[in-house]
């Protein structure tokens, strides 16, 4: 059975020092909590293309992002893989997992430089139940995740390939968007064509074809795995058209 990759080793991250601390679920963690998390956790540097656990291997406990991004993945019984969803700094994943007492469900491939940590499940039970908080924080995420797929499935049925390629560009403006000089956004994306139409439920040609329309309506240029959105409000009325 495949095994969760090691990873780099960076043992000097501190919990008391991590912003993921602070807009995590473990924010309603008590400094001694702290203090059991940052001894009990394991932390890694993990390189683009790296697997930070696989399909069907054991939940080791949570990871806790405190940089960098991965691509989750889902592969069925005949090798078709698709990309279901983007995990990026501030986040955690594995929690599901924990509760279900199961194995992954799904792959995680890293997608950049990323620096990960582990929470051990043995810690992850201790703190839950020492503070009861934690457990609804997790239960309250856990709701929201599954308020995210309902919305993201129902876009999938009902709004236009354009309005939906609209709505990505704008949440992966969050995550890989920077401002450059004259104010327009650059994205570099980790990632190609290919992911994009899997994260829409599309066929590759069409999202070429559809960033290409938007490309001569002037509201973005797109060069590989570059995109510049050159007028920002004109994408966020696609949104509102929609």
């Amino acid at each position: 059975m495949a095994q969760q990759n090691a990873g780099n080793r960076t043992p000097n991250l501190s919990c008391r020092d991590c912003p993921t601390l602070r807009a995590a679920q473990w924010r309603v963690l008590t400094q001694a909590e702290v203090e059991r998390l940052d001894r009990a956790k394991r932390t890694a540097a993990y390189s683009p293309g790296e697997p930070l656990f696989q399909q069907n291997s054991p939940c080791e406990g949570i990871h806790c992002f405190a940089s960098g991004s991965v691509a989750l993945r889902k592969t069925d019984g005949h090798g078709n893989s698709v990309l279901i969803n983007l995990i990026s700094e501030g986040s955690t994943i594995g929690y599901r997992c924990y509760y279900n007492s199961q194995h992954h469900a799904e792959e995680a491939e890293v997608l950049e430089p990323s620096t990960i940590c582990l929470v051990p499940n043995n810690v992850l039970g201790e703190l839950l139940a020492a503070n009861p908080s934690l457990g609804e924080v997790f239960s309250q995420q856990m709701a929201k995740d599954l308020r995210e797929m309902e919305q993201a499935l129902l876009e999938s049925v009902t709004l236009p390939v354009r309005g939906r390629v609209a709505r990505l560009l704008r949440l992966l403006m969050d995550r890989f968007g920077e401002a450059n000089e004259t104010g327009e956004i650059v994205l570099r994306l980790p990632f190609g064509r290919q992911e994009m139409a899997e994260l829409l439920g599309i066929q590759r040609e069409t999202v070429t074809r559809t960033l290409n329309a938007l490309q001569s309506d002037g509201v973005l240029a797109h060069t590989g795995r570059t995109l510049i959105v050159e007028d920002l409000d004109r994408l966020l009325d696609e949104l509102e058209a929609e």
